[in-house]
This record gives structure tokens, sequence and C-alpha cells, in this order.
């Protein structure tokens, strides 16, 4: 299960978002986004790259991305 914690942030006289979720006890934190769900999109990303991907690396015929 994924808990996402997203708070607002004053970046340069602008409301933006920052976000981090937990997986798997551990925590990543996103780029900021200018809405709540680009910033928890941005967390996500990086959970995905630091869980998912390091499985696939020296395989690329196996990449869910390709």
């Amino acid at each position: 299960m994924s808990v996402y914690n997203t708070v607002p942030t004053n970046k340069e006289n602008s409301i933006a978002y920052k976000s981090s979720v937990q997986i798997k006890g551990e925590i990543f934190e996103g780029e900021p986004g200018t809405t709540k769900k680009q910033a928890e999109m941005n967390a996500a990303k990086i959970a995905y790259h630091h869980l998912v991907l390091p499985e696939f690396e020296g395989d690329d015929n196996e990449r869910p991305d390709h």
C-alpha cells in the first residue's frame, strides 16, 4: 500500500505542491508540481524508477517501458 503526503508550497509567488510517497517503508520525494495530482505523479515516478527499474537493468528487452 502506498501513502502520499502532499503539501502546498509557495514557490516564486505561485502555489505549487510537493509530494512524497511511502512504499514498503521507504519514502520517495518528487519534484514540485502545479497540481496535487502532478506532484503525486512525480513522487510515484521516483519510486517506480527506484523500486522497479533496477530489476530490469542490463536487459533492455524486458524493461516495461519498451
